[in-house]
């Protein structure tokens, strides 16, 4: 919750008080959470956050956030060891499994945040699913997908742990009527 609220600060500018007095969070205005794995927020809080965010900012906007959100935590994300330890333990396989690798990694690491995100494979891509997205669960009729953060996140930590780029979709958003929101992680 305290790398999610630091990059939060970053990227609201002068809408943080207001997001996180949406959200119920004002508790953190004056101090922020411990830096460790302990809950610091409610699911309900989380989707307030994030409702707060579109309420605010609208739906264009809302991607850009999102996507500036998560670019945001990449660098608070690679400055814990133990993720510098999965860069080491992704460098270290064959070029040809890495990628299958870093999904796996990173399915562990965004599962934190987002509980019972589900991975699956096709020929084309690895899929996370999440059928109870918070980000876009006050969103209804979105004309695209509104979740860019995922995509975002996995990007950077891609160019961190893999050392390049790769492709990420979003493919099924919720906030359009999807039954989840479904996020491609591509093989070429």
């Amino acid at each position: 919750m305290r790398a999610m609220l630091l990059a939060l600060q970053k990227v609201a500018g002068r809408n943080y008080e207001a997001l996180l007095t949406s959200a119920g969070l004002t508790r953190y205005l004056t101090a922020l959470p411990a830096a460790d794995q302990s809950p610091a927020a409610t699911e309900q809080e989380v989707a307030q956050l994030y409702t707060g965010v579109y309420l605010i900012l609208g739906e264009a906007l809302t991607r850009l956030f999102h996507r500036n959100l998560g670019e945001a935590y990449v660098a608070g994300i690679m400055q814990n060891p133990a993720h510098q330890q999965m860069r080491a333990r992704i460098q270290a396989a064959p070029r040809e499994q890495q990628l299958a690798l870093f999904v796996q990694e990173t399915r562990s690491l965004i599962e934190r945040a987002w509980p019972g995100l589900r991975l699956s494979e096709d020929g084309a891509a690895w899929y996370l699913t999440v059928d109870q997205c918070v980000i876009c669960a006050g969103v209804q009729n979105a004309g695209a997908p509104i979740c860019g953060q995922l995509p975002a996140l996995l990007s950077g930590l891609a160019k961190a742990l893999l050392g390049r780029r790769i492709r990420v979709a979003e493919v099924e958003c919720r906030a359009m009527g999807a039954a989840a929101c479904n996020f491609a992680v591509y093989k070429d």
